[in-house]
């Protein structure tokens, strides 16, 4: 049953997680391994991801962590719940992110849209 929800979700896992401005170009990590996520649980609603691999991102924000706000990201909860499910089946994931850095935390780069593989 597990590996039947895994595939659901990896079948409808483009996620619109943040939208960028018109005409903002974007930033592909190419397949990487989530090495560990969690979100924070008292004073704010941020959730993150570490990435294998180099550090990605624009200038200001280029790191191997990529953040997002579930609470306020378009489909932040679905997110959250594709992106753990893909760290516990030990998927790999394909990240978009914005090519200007997240304003809720600027010293991070957020998802514009991912897949899973």
């Amino acid at each position: 049953m597990a590996k039947r929800r895994i595939a659901f979700w990896a079948a409808a896992a483009l996620a619109w997680v943040a939208v960028p401005p018109v005409g903002a170009q974007s930033i592909a990590t190419g397949a990487v391994t989530i090495t560990s996520m969690g979100c924070g649980v008292e004073g704010t609603t941020v959730c993150w991801v570490y990435i294998s691999g180099p550090n990605i991102g624009p200038a200001g924000c280029n790191t191997n962590s990529i953040r997002w706000d579930p609470a306020s990201s378009p489909n932040g909860q679905v997110a959250l719940a594709q992106l753990t499910a893909a760290y516990l089946a030990g998927h790999t994931v394909n990240f978009v992110l914005a090519d200007t850095c997240w304003a809720k935390w600027a010293a991070y780069p957020t998802i514009w849209y991912y897949s899973i593989q």
